[in-house]
């Protein structure tokens, strides 16, 4: 089985009002981590508030060349071609993706996995469920943070190890 897991970076919290600045991006093919990725900034178009470029690190000079959504998103639809999609915190990644996708008069993908989801059916009795939190229960070697990428690599260990555990169940 094939599966592209993915994350975004973005200016903020809403799919409408605010754009999608990095997309990241790796496949698993039959259980293994692949060496094809998808790595792209997006040109939001606007200043990226300085509370984003705190968390994530991306600043306006890092996209200021950067193709637009528009040009970006249509390359990341070819390139999962049509693979189950994983993400952490599904919901918020498909909203930009599903928006961005209407706006564009895209077909958007299908649903995501979601590996906060399956983190509170596999660990119920805990109350985080955010990526660290994952990690760390997971004891998974966590290193850059907040960078589509890097996020992307943590998901995919992740997934993989929450896949095992629901097999053994």
């Amino acid at each position: 089985m094939r599966y592209v897991v993915f994350d975004l970076e973005t200016t903020g919290l809403s799919p409408i009002s605010d754009a999608i600045l990095e997309i990241g991006a790796l496949k698993i093919e039959d259980g293994v981590i692949t060496d094809r990725v998808f790595e792209r900034f997006v040109n939001p178009g606007f200043p990226i508030p300085y509370y984003i470029t705190r968390i994530n690190g991306i600043r306006d000079q890092m996209v200021a060349d950067a193709p637009t959504i528009g040009k970006v998103l249509p390359e990341f639809l070819e390139w999962i071609d049509g693979a189950p999609l994983v993400a952490h915190n599904a919901a918020f990644d498909m909203g930009f993706i599903n928006a961005n996708s209407r706006r564009l008069k895209l077909t958007p993908p299908s649903e995501a996995t979601c590996t906060v989801q399956l983190s509170k059916r596999l660990f119920p009795r805990e109350r985080r469920h955010n990526l660290d939190a994952v990690c760390e229960r997971l004891q998974l070697a966590v290193g850059t943070r907040h960078r589509a990428l890097a996020d992307v690599e943590l998901t995919a260990q992740a997934f993989l190890r929450f896949q095992a555990m629901l097999e053994l169940a």
